[in-house]
């Protein structure tokens, strides 16, 4: 039934529209013969049949980039209509520098990749073929910062899977994760995701009380700057874990298209509920007398601190947590790092927050680890004493952005930590990512999400096998599957 009309004495057609590769047509023709105003159709020829191909059209990624220790990379199977009607095959070509490229071909969904170097990472790129020829080469995701290699606790088997929820987003500026902490260095890995003032300094808050040591000035001012190594530049690291940029430089956080909002509540000698409460506050823009109200408020607060005595849980930060929570704010804490029971840990004992302990790259429970019902879930935060096939160069611990200085700060550098300090900012950093694709999104969401698809114990393992009052909580935050999870309810 397409109309088309060819001139006198053709013997041949090619039709140009109306033709979908893959779907059969049948065709037939007759001559037409014209008398002035007056035309006569002769007999129709048989009907002859025939399915029209063409060039496949580019694939879609799923999940394309690869390390030896997360190799395998997947895409969307196409239709017979964009594999032009023809059966195809799918080439992916996994490169990194100063490597050979490897080449996996399929007919399937997926590629794994046989010959990867342990801690390179490799880009992947993706076309499809038929009798026809190639379609159109596409790019999968790329994360050239050099040391990505050492990040195991993103993509390794027992990490966080943060690949899998990168092909979603990599976070929105529109999403901002307080980190109350001991303030911030100079890096030019966490500069472009920090907020800012109009003169360029870092925008945020000193929460810490002049009685907390010398270093800490004159009391609460609008410098978050940690201004001295004793607290190891604690902050700066934790930052990095959380929204690091992906900027071909250094390391690269979990949510790294989210904003930092950096808020110091831990003086050279610690800190006080009073000041946490003040900084809890102001953080998620709520009013704090004789402080200027925060202009970016944090939908997720990163709580990377505890006492290192028992304390319970004070009917002050309870309350304000629970305002927290009822004003959707989510609280991410630490367990702590006591190897004890998690509910004698402040502020982690407080509720409602996710507590969070912590797992070395075996996906057991780190050495250090507080545990029990007091601790909600678990994420990487490095175990030295049980390395397992984590890079050498990392011993086991989390790699992040850090600080040379040994009494004040001293120049950007990256080198390893752990401690449920460094599991918490994980899980800071995949609830960043469930706001992205969610704003509406409650702290009650965002903690069934991540119960939900939390990656289970290795068999075996303390973990697996731990009863309730040593329990590591739910099991391990699964980045991808979280998002996906609340892309689809």
């Amino acid at each position: 039934d397409i109309p088309a009309t060819y001139g006198p004495k053709q013997l041949s057609a090619k039709l140009t529209s109306g033709l979908v590769a893959g779907s059969r047509v049948a065709l037939r023709v007759a001559a037409v013969t014209s008398n002035g105003k007056v035309s006569k159709t002769g007999t129709y020829s048989s009907w002859a049949t025939a399915t029209p191909t063409t060039l496949p059209q580019a694939p879609t990624f799923n999940g394309p980039g690869v390390t030896s220790l997360y190799p395998t990379t997947s895409w969307q199977l196409l239709g017979i209509t964009e594999s032009g009607g023809l059966p195809v095959t799918y080439v992916a070509v996994a490169t990194a520098k100063d490597q050979p490229s490897i080449t996996c071909k399929t007919s399937g969904s997926s590629c794994t990749f046989q010959g990867l170097v342990p801690g390179a990472s490799y880009t992947v790129t993706l076309h499809a073929e038929n009798a026809h020829g190639s379609s159109a080469e596409v790019s999968g995701l790329s994360v050239a910062d050099p040391l990505y290699g050492l990040q195991w606790h993103l993509n390794s088997k027992y990490g966080i899977q943060a690949e899998q929820a990168w092909q979603h987003t990599r976070g929105s500026s529109n999403v901002t994760v307080a980190v109350i902490d001991s303030g911030i260095t100079d890096h030019p890995d966490l500069n472009p995701n920090l907020w800012h003032n109009l003169d360029g300094s870092v925008y945020g808050y000193d929460f810490v009380s002049t009685p907390n040591g010398p270093g800490d000035g004159d009391g609460w001012d609008a410098n978050p700057s940690d201004p001295t190594a004793d607290n190891e530049w604690h902050g700066t690291h934790v930052s990095g874990i959380i929204a690091a940029a992906s900027n071909n430089i250094g390391v690269t956080g979990v949510a790294p298209g989210v904003k930092l909002l950096e808020v110091r509540a831990l003086g050279t000698k610690g800190g006080s509920s009073a000041d946490l409460i003040a900084a809890l506050n102001w953080a998620a823009g709520k009013d704090v007398p004789g402080v200027p109200k925060n202009q970016h408020p944090a939908q997720v607060i990163n709580l990377s601190l505890g006492n290192k005595t028992y304390a319970q849980c004070d009917t002050g930060t309870a309350a304000v947590m629970q305002s927290l929570h009822d004003a959707n704010v989510m609280v991410i804490t630490a367990a702590g790092n006591d190897n004890s029971q998690a509910f004698y840990s402040y502020p982690g004992n407080c509720y409602p927050t996710i507590n969070v302990g912590a797992t070395g790259f075996t996906g057991d429970r780190a050495y250090y680890s507080n545990f029990g019902q007091g601790v909600d879930i678990s994420a990487p935060g490095g175990d030295d004493k049980t390395p397992g096939d984590a890079p050498a160069e990392t011993g086991g611990q989390i790699w992040s952005t850090l600080n040379d200085g040994t009494s004040t700060p001293g120049k950007p550098i990256y080198d390893g930590a752990e401690g449920t300090s460094m599991a918490a900012p994980m899980v800071s950093g995949i609830a960043a990512l469930l706001v992205s694709v969610k704003p509406t999104i409650t702290p009650d969401q965002i903690w069934t999400a991540l119960k939900s698809t939390a990656t289970p114990w290795p068999v075996g393992s303390f973990c697996a096998t731990a009863s309730q009052d040593l329990s590591c909580g739910i099991g391990i935050a699964n980045a991808g599957a979280a998002v996906e999870y609340v892309l689809k309810n």
